[in-house]
């Protein structure tokens, strides 16, 4: 357990970062973040329940999400996504409704 790195969720009063969504294929979605931004983890919410699941995802030049547009938008209410700026020992959350399409524009 001496490899283990812990982050402290920060309490951020502050704006989340904006992201703009883009379709690369019919599984994979991209989304850029309006500020640079280390993503360490993203959860969907399921529609009409409770709890978050974990999204598959891998960070590179934009944030690459596993799901198809279709499964994201009638599956999930919304997105909680966990990262950090600048690589600072604190991470924050963002919470992104997906009742309607703001994000793929």
């Amino acid at each position: 357990m001496s490899n283990l790195v812990t982050k402290l969720i920060t309490e951020d009063s502050g704006r989340k970062p904006d992201i703009r969504g883009t379709i690369l294929d019919d599984r994979v979605l991209a989304l850029e973040f309006s500020e640079k931004v280390i993503v360490d983890f993203v959860y969907g919410q399921p529609a009409g329940g409770r709890g978050m699941i974990p999204l598959p995802f891998r960070n590179k030049n934009k944030l690459q999400l596993f799901v198809s547009y279709g499964e994201l938008f009638h599956e999930y209410e919304m997105i909680r996504i966990i990262y950090s700026v600048n690589n600072s020992k604190y991470v924050k959350t963002a919470d992104y409704p997906l009742s309607n399409d703001n994000i793929f524009v």
